[in-house]
């Protein structure tokens, strides 16, 4: 793990989001809320129920996908407030290339929150608040790679696994349509 993370210094952009989301966390960023972690949320649908379901609980989705949290947005008729409309002839490409690297973090509800961050990285941010207790982490749509060669893109094989059970969830909860993926992962806890 230390070596891993040795040559993988934090994005920038999933940084200044962590960031943002402790400022829009305001009277929640205490010692006394648990949190509970959706991580790879999608489009935050996940992350809205959890809200509900966890009402003394701050809940925080993750996702790398500006794409797919953007129509989190759009489903509660609000646009991205800090959309920079002044680059009307950037080449769609490039447009892509400056979202992936876009902080993004939005309040969604009172206790809920959407952050694009890369996952690791967001942890890694996570450790570094050791006042933060992470009552619960969801990790509802792992792609568990079905392929041997591609062993190590799977949550529980990926060199930073250690940094989930750093975490010091009271629990962790996955979910996957892959049964042998759900047993892999629980062998590897």
């Amino acid at each position: 793990l230390d070596t891993f993370l040795s040559r993988k210094p934090i994005a920038r952009h999933t940084q200044q989001a962590f960031d943002s989301l402790v400022e829009l966390m305001g009277p929640h960023n205490i010692i006394s809320v648990p949190i509970v972690l959706d991580s790879g949320c999608g489009t935050g649908r996940s992350t809205e129920l959890l809200g509900k379901q966890y009402p003394d609980h701050v809940v925080i989705g993750i996702d790398r996908s500006f794409a797919r949290l953007s129509k989190t947005n759009k489903q509660h008729g609000r646009e991205e407030e800090d959309q920079d409309n002044d680059n009307a002839d950037v080449s769609p490409q490039s447009d892509e290339v400056e979202e992936s690297k876009r902080p993004f973090c939005h309040q969604i509800s009172e206790n809920t929150f959407l952050v694009r961050a890369e996952l690791v990285d967001f942890w890694r941010c996570c450790q570094h608040k050791k006042e933060w207790t992470i009552a619960h982490h969801y990790i509802l749509y792992p792609n568990p790679y079905p392929t041997h060669t591609r062993l190590t893109q799977r949550w529980y094989a990926h060199p930073s696994f250690p940094l989930i059970l750093k975490l010091n969830s009271q629990s962790i909860t996955i979910r996957s349509n892959w049964k042998g993926y759900l047993e892999e992962f629980a062998r590897a806890v």
